[in-house]
């Protein structure tokens, strides 16, 4: 699992440099008092606020209908501070500061991917989070990514992952070493050491010896780079044949993340042991009902700004369950307790078979 995190959260706040550019983030409104809108006290305009303004949240709804939203205020931080400093109506504004932070979304993904030697067009993106699908399908359309996929309770799906996730631990140690200089044995008692640790930790939260598996790696480089890659070592020990292995699987990765390989010598960065618990059981139930506490929903349409060529366009307001059956084409806006997911023109949204909602670009 590769992180890389972007200040790009509902409460991030909207500001004009020194050269008159607009800013998101990193500065952020927090919670307390989180963006004006909240109408708890804060006075500085924030991506949340934008949001309201462009008709993606239904400040009538939020938290299904028990917290609401005050869109004058919001209205006013933004003109006051983003529109009237450049020379922008409000709505202008808004639409900046939403299309500003999903490019700083983007390249934030970009550098897990592109940067890599992974083209984002390939894979689906998943959202979720309490804004992440307002901005799926603006981030999916700055990245060329076709299928957005949005989970069951995408607002929790974080605390899901916590509860569902297999039992992992890892342990490294640093050894720098040229393949050539390799003293095996020392590498290997290492190894060991690494792989003791983690079992004898399984050990203690209640896995036996048959329900542990453990996984080696090593992290290696081209001799006189200053970055290194993961790659696994299949024998689980060090030897004449591994490290054979070893080098041919560094010069696979490394071609598939930068696009060449040399023929240069190869070092040794560091060992790695991933030791997992096998539960009994699975611990990821076979379907997650989204959370539904009734039908609040209020106003059927509601007008929504997208943008040129189509900028207001009164868009249908449903719950995840009006997406069973066929496909459904954008404008469109789902609204659950935990999330709103946001459907533009051009874009098609459907329910599968475990109530994901599946968007294509159509």
């Amino acid at each position: 699992i590769d992180l890389a995190e972007v200040s790009a959260g509902g409460g991030s706040v909207a500001w004009i440099d020194k050269g008159g550019a607009l800013q998101v983030g990193p500065r952020s409104a927090g919670a307390v008092p989180g963006p004006v809108c909240y109408d708890q006290g804060g006075s500085d305009p924030t991506v949340t606020d934008a949001n309201a303004l462009l008709g993606y949240l239904n400040p009538d709804y939020l938290l299904g209908g028990d917290f609401r939203l005050n869109r004058s205020a919001a209205e006013r931080a933004l003109l006051d501070n983003v529109g009237q400093p450049l020379g922008m109506d409000v709505t202008e504004a808004a639409y900046g500061i939403h299309r500003l932070v999903n490019s700083n979304m983007a390249r934030a993904v970009s550098a897990v991917s592109q940067e890599r030697g992974r083209d984002p067009r390939r894979f689906t993106l998943v959202a979720f989070g309490g804004g992440g699908p307002v901005h799926a399908a603006g981030l999916s359309r700055t990245l060329g990514i076709e299928r957005i996929l949005i989970p069951p309770s995408p607002g929790v799906f974080s605390a899901f992952g916590l509860l569902f996730a297999d039992v992992e631990h890892h342990f490294s140690r640093s050894y720098l070493k040229e393949f050539s200089e390799l003293d095996l044995g020392r590498a290997n008692q290492m190894l060991k050491d690494l792989d003791d640790q983690g079992r004898e930790l399984l050990l203690a939260e209640g896995f036996p010896q048959e329900r542990q598996e453990t996984l080696s790696q090593v992290d290696m480089k081209y001799l006189g780079q200053t970055s290194h890659l993961t790659v696994n070592l299949i024998q689980k020990e060090f030897d004449s044949t591994s490290l054979a292995q070893l080098g041919e699987s560094f010069q696979q990765e490394h071609e598939r993340t930068y696009g060449y390989r040399l023929d240069a010598p190869f070092q040794l960065c560091g060992l790695k042991i991933v030791a997992r618990g096998i539960s009994l059981e699975s611990r990821v139930p076979e379907f997650i009902n989204s959370i539904a506490p009734g039908n609040k929903l209020g106003p059927i349409h509601r007008q929504v700004f997208f943008g040129s060529p189509h900028e207001w366009v009164p868009t249908p307001i449903i719950e995840r369950s009006g997406l069973a059956g066929r496909p459904t084409d954008g404008p469109l806006i789902v609204e659950e307790y935990d999330s709103t997911t946001l459907i533009p023109p051009g874009w098609q949204a459907a329910l599968d078979s475990f109530n994901n909602i599946v968007l294509e670009h159509v």
